[in-house]
C-alpha cells in the first residue's frame, strides 16, 4: 500500500495533511514548455519555490527578488525575467510570477474556502 508523502512537520508523520494548506497547480507537461524547458536547474528550482511560498503567504504572484534569488542570485532572477516566467512590478524589490492568478488559487479565494470550512465545522459539518 502506497503511503502519501507528507512534508509538512508537527503532525506525527500521520501522512495527513495541514488543515489549511495550500498547493500549487502544475500540468504534468510544464517541464516541456518552452519557457520552462531551456532554464537551468537553479532557475527551475527559484521558479517552483516561489510557486510555493507564493501560494503558502497567499501573495497572488508577488515575489522579493531577494527571496527568488536566495540561492542562486541575482543571476537565477534575470533568467526568470528573460524567459518571461517572472515580470517587473512598479515596486523594484518585487516581481510578479506571470499569469499566477489564473493557474494558481488566489488569496481570496483561499480565505473564502477557509471560512466556508470553519463554518461548516462550527455546524458539525466536515472540513471537506
Amino acid at each position: 500500500r502506497r503511503r502519501h508523502l507528507d512534508l509538512h512537520r508537527g503532525n506525527g508523520g500521520r501522512g495527513v495533511m495541514a488543515k489549511n494548506s495550500t498547493f500549487i497547480k502544475l500540468d504534468d507537461t510544464t517541464p516541456d514548455h518552452p519557457k520552462v524547458d531551456g532554464l537551468s536547474n537553479a532557475a527551475f528550482r527559484a521558479w517552483i519555490e516561489a510557486l510555493c511560498y507564493c501560494s503558502e503567504y497567499l501573495t497572488d504572484g508577488v515575489i522579493s527578488r531577494h527571496r527568488l534569488g536566495r540561492r542562486d542570485g541575482a543571476k537565477v532572477v534575470a533568467e526568470l525575467l528573460s524567459v518571461g516566467l517572472v515580470r517587473e512590478t512598479d515596486d523594484p524589490a518585487r516581481v510578479v510570477i506571470h499569469d499566477y492568478l489564473e493557474h494558481q488559487t488566489s488569496r481570496q479565494q483561499v480565505v473564502d474556502i477557509r471560512a466556508k470550512r470553519a463554518r461548516a465545522g462550527s455546524k458539525g459539518g466536515t472540513n471537506g
